[in-house]
């Protein structure tokens, strides 16, 4: 990823959350299975959505299963567990990692996840209690979640959106065009009443002068 796209990300990033702020109930108690499935080339729009319907269904790897699912511009990303989550699973909700294989841990979990642009390709969960050390692990990194859809893109295939950014844009240029008119009104009525003083003071020794 580039210096601009990764810049432009960050900027999104901090525009969704200024504007849009969500707050996420984050299971990080159940243990998930996770999965990426990159996309197969030439399907629509509308065949990449069924397609990642039917990898949710088909890719279990438990008889009866719950799942989490992210569908992003380069796979479906699928959370499965055995039993339902109590929210969004906490690794679907941390922050977008660097390149490469790390190993981040939680509360109850240690997890070695590799990433490659902004998108987490595989993360084996373990629970802290089948490991004898964990010197090796960072806390997982929680917040402007990866896995998720940015409200801004929805606003702006949004008709509403674009009525109140031309109505907001038109009230300030109101504002600003009456705040011009104000100025010239209170310089001129400040002008004019100098003027009268000063004529009140100058008028009547120019009169005996003449």
């Amino acid at each position: 990823m580039t210096l601009v796209s990764t810049k432009y990300t960050h900027m999104l990033d901090y525009l969704d959350g200024l504007f849009w702020q969500q707050q996420h109930t984050v299971d990080s108690v159940t243990r998930a299975y996770y999965i990426f499935k990159p996309f197969p080339k030439g399907l629509s729009s509308p065949e990449r959505k069924q397609w990642a319907e039917l990898q949710a269904d088909v890719s279990s790897p438990f008889a009866v299963s719950y799942h989490f699912q992210y569908i992003s511009q380069f796979g479906v990303h699928v959370w499965f567990s055995k039993s339902a989550f109590d929210g969004v699973p906490e690794t679907a909700v941390q922050k977008p990692t660097e390149d490469g294989y790390h190993r981040f841990m939680s509360k109850h979990f240690c997890y070695q996840q590799s990433w490659k642009d902004n998108i987490m390709l595989e993360c084996v969960a373990l629970p802290i209690s089948d490991l004898a050390e964990t010197e090796n692990y960072k806390t997982l990194p929680i917040g402007n979640p990866w896995a998720q859809h940015r409200q801004i893109y929805k606003a702006l295939r949004s008709p509403w959106f674009w009525c109140k950014a031309v109505a907001t844009v038109t009230l300030i240029c109101m504002l600003f065009v009456a705040t011009g008119a104000l100025t010239v009104w209170a310089q001129s009525a400040w002008l004019k009443t100098s003027n009268e003083r000063l004529s009140e003071q100058i008028g009547p020794k120019l009169e005996k002068r003449q």
